[in-house]
């Protein structure tokens, strides 16, 4: 273990011939809660601080970057007055009318190629559609039953998982 001054790092392991070429996860932290990303970890490297291939950022804000954990997800209500139950990296909703809707990204994909699952808890509503106007910023779902005309659902649940923006 060691520290690189902005922070510290822990958990590399040499090899068995303690040459420079390290073995092992790295776990880069920083001491400054403020700071922009407060744990990295990182995959072998010669230079465990500067190199290697990071495989999860935790930010400052709570995020957890990677491509296997989620960057965006929403359960909302989608009858009546839409309404976000709970959610993870989602600023706001729009109804843009019976069974269509916007779901807003608090901070933006790095691209809009993004993979998006969908679900429905409402005996009427059949299957989604996700309209083609995906942004890095917003996506739009739409719900319709089983005639395919949009209809409005009591549980709509988003998840994404793609590139994450900064």
């Amino acid at each position: 273990s060691g520290n690189n001054g902005d922070g510290g790092y822990v958990g590399v392991i040499r090899n068995d011939s303690n040459t420079a070429n390290y073995h092992g996860l790295l776990v880069s932290t920083s001491y400054d809660t403020t700071a922009s990303d407060i744990l990295t970890l990182k995959t072998n490297s010669a230079n465990p601080v500067t190199g290697g291939t990071e495989v999860l950022r935790v930010t400052g804000d709570g995020r957890g970057i990677s491509n296997f954990t989620a960057q965006v997800w929403v359960n909302f209500n989608g009858s009546g007055t839409i309404a976000i139950r709970d959610s993870h990296n989602v600023s706001a909703l729009s109804d843009n009318g019976s069974g269509d809707y916007t779901v807003v990204i608090d901070v933006n994909m790095a691209n809009a190629n993004y993979c998006i699952g969908l679900a429905t808890a409402n005996n009427s509503v059949r299957q989604f559609v996700v309209a083609g106007n995906d942004a890095v910023g917003n996506f739009t779902v739409r719900a319709q039953n089983g005639s395919g005309s949009n209809a409005d659902t009591d549980y709509v649940y988003c998840t994404v998982f793609g590139d994450a923006g900064s």
